[in-house]
C-alpha cells in the first residue's frame, strides 16, 4: 500500500507542521546607515548633474557623458534651447589614420571637419561615434 500525502494545512502524526502558504518571520534588522549607499561610496556619485551655475542641467533627465566629457546627442537634443536638428548615424567607420575615417549621418557622407547642410559640424570621428558641434556645443552621436 502506498502512503498518501496529507492535504495542505494538515500533517501526518509526528511530522513537522505544514507551513505552505505561510510567510516566515523576517530576520532582517535595519542598518544604522540605511540609505547611505554602499560602504566606501563617494557621496558625489549620488549628486545631481550640474553645470557651472550649480543648477541642474536637465530637470527630468539624467546627464550622461562620454569618457571625453561630451554629452550624448540624445541628452543634448532635449536640452531647452538646443535647437538641434534630428540626426541619425547610418554608418560609422573608424580607422587609425584620420584620413580613412568617415560616417554617414542622415545619409550624407562626412569626414572630420565637414559640415552637414543643417549647420552641424563634424569635429572628430572616434571609436565610440562622431563628435559633432552645433551653435558652440559639442556632443557625441554614438554608434549604437
Amino acid at each position: 500500500m502506498t502512503p498518501v500525502a496529507p492535504r495542505s494545512g494538515m500533517s501526518a502524526p509526528g511530522a513537522a507542521p505544514d507551513t505552505a502558504g505561510q510567510s516566515a518571520p523576517s530576520e532582517v534588522s535595519p542598518r544604522a546607515d540605511a540609505g547611505a549607499g554602499p560602504e566606501g561610496a563617494n557621496p558625489d556619485d549620488y549628486a545631481p548633474a550640474v553645470e557651472g551655475t550649480g543648477t541642474p542641467l536637465f530637470k527630468s533627465h539624467v546627464r550622461r557623458a562620454t569618457d571625453g566629457g561630451y554629452a550624448l546627442y540624445q541628452d543634448a537634443a532635449v536640452a531647452a534651447g538646443s535647437n538641434l536638428p534630428q540626426l541619425r548615424l547610418d554608418l560609422h567607420v573608424y580607422a587609425a589614420r584620420p584620413e580613412d575615417r568617415f560616417a554617414l549621418i542622415n545619409m550624407h557622407r562626412v569626414h572630420e571637419g565637414d559640415a552637414l547642410p543643417n549647420g552641424v559640424r563634424v569635429e572628430t570621428i572616434t571609436p565610440e561615434g562622431v563628435v559633432l558641434s552645433h551653435n558652440g556645443s559639442k556632443f557625441l552621436l554614438p554608434r549604437d
